[in-house]
């Protein structure tokens, strides 16, 4: 019993592990795309929001399903990343725009739900394969 509950705590820790990195290198990734120069033909307006959204959608994935408990500072952490972007994007000749955070902060919403969802059914069919 003991040997199954230490395999269970290495297999969440390997998880937890990997989703810091995924979810690091998408860090890195938007703020490269949210703090280069405008790029001229880049999709504006309801376009640009629904990027947000989905982008921010896929950030929070990874962590919510490592830890889903952890969701709602993985929510935090995303909306208070997408904030300092919106700082930091006018000194680097971008505009800085609530729209944006509002995206974001629904699509990290809508990400931690998708997630949640994904892992009620995977417990939902492990029950039932049990059966």
């Amino acid at each position: 019993m003991r040997q199954v509950a230490v395999a269970q705590q290495i297999s969440q820790t390997g998880a937890v592990r990997a989703a810091c990195l995924v979810t690091g290198l998408m860090v890195l990734g938007f703020a490269v795309l949210a703090l280069m120069p405008v790029v001229p033909g880049l999709p504006s307006g309801a376009n640009d929001k629904l990027l947000h959204a989905l982008g921010f959608a896929v950030l929070v994935v990874p962590m919510t399903l490592a830890r889903p408990m952890a969701a709602p500072g993985i929510w935090l952490a995303a909306v208070a990343y997408g904030l300092l972007i919106e700082i930091v994007q006018p000194y680097t000749g971008r505009m800085s725009e609530a729209a944006d955070l509002m995206a974001d902060a629904l699509g990290a919403a809508g990400g931690i739900l998708l997630a949640w969802t994904w892992l009620a059914l995977w417990r939902m069919r492990r029950v039932i394969r049990q059966a």
